[in-house]
């Protein structure tokens, strides 16, 4: 897939942290390990493709940003919007894992057990799953209005 770029940050970071990389793999083979190095890169090479044509567009004002926005506010905007969209999807991972954990883990770990209760209670869930899918939404217009091409 193209998104194998976000496997070039785990390696930096377990080299960084010095946390080794855990893998179901035990010993995987030389064809596989070279056709995932070419995954890697092809998805940088992607990525950097795709970041030199938006921001070059964002510079030259051939997009379809509002007009008042100058291209510097165009870059925190997406860089926000795809953040928070990110925090969204991962708190709804972490809350249907949460909702999966036994009841003593679920003691041992204050927070977790709080908000499990929080979100059971009422109809909160629901309210949140559908918040969250709003302001997904949203965010996902407000950078496709702003990375579009005119």
């Amino acid at each position: 897939g193209i998104f194998h770029s976000v496997y070039f940050v785990r390696m930096i970071y377990s080299k960084i942290s010095g946390i080794p990389i855990e893998s179901n793999e035990r010993n995987p083979s030389l064809k596989k390990k070279i056709l995932f190095c070419f995954q890697v890169f092809l998805s940088l090479a992607l990525l950097s493709f795709s970041l030199v044509i938006t921001f070059g567009a964002l510079f030259s004002n051939d997009t379809n940003a509002w007009d008042i926005l100058p291209p510097y506010a165009s870059i925190i905007i997406i860089a926000f919007c795809m953040s928070f969209a990110g925090i969204m999807d991962g708190t709804q991972v972490a809350l249907f894992a949460v909702l999966g954990m036994p009841e003593d883990e679920l003691l041992y770990h204050s927070n977790a057990y709080k908000n499990r209760d929080l979100i059971l209670t009422e109809c909160h869930m629901q309210a949140f799953l559908i918040g969250r899918q709003i302001i997904v939404t949203i965010c996902t217009f407000i950078i496709a209005r702003i990375t579009s091409i005119s």
